[in-house]
């Protein structure tokens, strides 16, 4: 079982009060887990840290 969390970590949650931010966050959030998904029905030849370390520097999602 994957479980991901939506909840905004931040000292100071201004997407919780700024609508644009909000669904920034979230669209962000759904992206990660789209790509986490994607990882784990891979053949996974990288290992989750080597995917990880490739999508925050890349941004995009290696697998689609």
């Amino acid at each position: 079982m994957l479980v991901d969390g939506f909840g905004f970590s931040t000292i100071l949650p201004l997407a919780k009060h700024v609508r644009a931010l909000g669904r920034r966050h979230v669209e962000k959030r759904l992206n990660w887990l789209d790509f986490r998904l994607a990882w784990e029905v891979s053949d996974k030849q990288l290992s989750w840290l080597e995917a990880e370390k490739i999508y925050a520097e890349v941004g995009d999602n290696i697998y689609v």
